[in-house]
């Protein structure tokens, strides 16, 4: 994914975390992009809050096609009832059990930080290329005492164009008369919403559908259904299996990926 994707899923990942105990809420009350400093936000964040800031990105000098992306994460808490301000950062005041933020300090936001950083890592095709942590800053108010915060800094390797996960592991097995699809959905994207589709092609002869408009559409299926029945007659057909997304947020379909054909050299051609 490019650097505009990447600070999207960042954001989508964070806002969406939870904590790991049974019926754990989520993490962060706010999560925002932007470039400002925590003093000017302070004012429209929910405690714990996360500032994510997309910082210039640079071309790689050994690999052309990629950007060397570095990221900010500053994470921050507030906890109340401590003029020593151990409170902020061991916790305290957990009106909210252990599965919510209320009253977590510091060390234990930047716990979580750090899995959800290793789940970009793991299932959102966010590459992670060196990390180092920052030191700690010390919001003062007047009013309701202190907001402690620290930063996480991230080193992204990003291609310059933007990337669409196909479907994955795309299988096809003929029984009879029937072709049975199985296929991995791609990962949990920001722009993976209700309105994506694993969409099939199919076309006859040896050569699969290079694109989502080529060849003969066949079913649109809802991600999570990850398999499908078609019967397309006697005949050699090809196939490929397209992901759809809806990036801007509309309610519709606006980009679809490079189908299985093309992305991971599967031919699905089938005889019947």
């Amino acid at each position: 994914m490019n650097p505009w994707q990447d600070t999207q899923q960042v954001r989508y990942i964070l806002r969406a975390y939870t904590w790991p105990e049974a019926g754990g809420q989520k993490v962060f009350g706010s999560v925002y992009v932007s470039p400002l400093p925590l003093a000017l936000l302070y004012h429209i964040c929910s405690m714990p809050c996360c500032i994510i800031r997309a910082k210039p990105d640079k071309s790689d000098s050994q690999l052309p096609d990629y950007f060397d992306f570095p990221m900010e994460l500053e994470y921050a808490v507030q906890v109340a009832g401590d003029p020593r301000m151990e409170n902020t950062v061991l916790g305290a005041n957990r009106i909210s059990g252990a599965a919510g933020s209320s009253g977590k300090g510091i060390q234990e936001v930047g716990e979580v930080l750090s899995s959800a950083v290793g789940k970009l890592l793991e299932t959102s095709g966010v590459k992670i290329v060196g990390r180092q942590d920052a030191d700690e800053d010390i919001l003062p108010l007047e009013t309701t005492g202190y907001v402690v915060s620290r930063k996480m800094r991230l080193l992204l390797r990003c291609a310059k164009a933007r990337y669409y996960h196909p479907p994955l592991r795309t299988v096809a097995i003929v029984a009879g008369a029937n072709v049975t699809f199985t296929w991995g959905d791609p990962p949990d994207r920001f722009d993976r919403t209700a309105v994506s589709r694993i969409r099939i092609r199919r076309a006859a002869g040896a050569v699969a559908p290079p694109t989502v408009t080529d060849g003969a559409q066949v079913a649109d299926v809802l991600i999570g259904v990850q398999t499908y029945v078609d019967a397309p007659g006697a005949g050699a057909w090809s196939y490929s299996l397209f992901a759809g997304y809806d990036e801007y947020g509309l309610g519709a379909i606006g980009r679809w990926s490079e189908g299985t054909a093309t992305e991971e050299g599967i031919k699905a051609t089938v005889n019947v």
